[in-house]
C-alpha cells in the first residue's frame, strides 16, 4: 500500500482534532498490532489531550509479540499525563 493510500485510509477513520480535547476513553477491539492498528493507537496517545485510558483488545497467539507492541506504545510521548495504556489478551 502506498503512503498516500494509507494516509487517506487513516484519515477516514480517525476523529477530528477538536474531539481529542474531550476524549477520555478509547477501546480498540480486535487489535492485532498491524501497521494501521499501531498508527491508530499512536494517534490517540500522542494527540488526545485528556485521554485517561486506551484499552486494546489484543488477539495474538504469541505473547512475546504483544509485549513488544505494548512496550512500543508505552514509550510514546503522551499528550495527557494521566493516560493509561492497557492491553487485554482475548482468546
Amino acid at each position: 500500500m502506498e503512503k498516500a493510500e494509507e494516509d487517506v485510509r487513516l484519515s477516514s477513520i480517525l476523529p477530528p482534532m477538536c474531539l481529542l480535547s474531550s476524549l477520555e476513553f478509547v477501546k480498540l477491539k480486535r487489535f492485532n498490532g498491524g501497521t494501521v492498528n499501531m498508527e491508530i493507537a499512536r494517534y490517540f496517545v500522542e494527540n488526545s489531550q485528556v485521554l485517561k485510558k486506551l484499552v486494546l483488545d489484543f488477539r495474538c497467539s504469541v505473547f512475546e509479540q504483544g509485549f513488544y507492541m505494548l512496550r512500543d506504545l508505552l514509550a510514546l510521548p503522551r499528550r495527557s499525563s494521566s493516560c493509561q495504556i492497557l492491553m487485554r489478551m482475548i482468546g
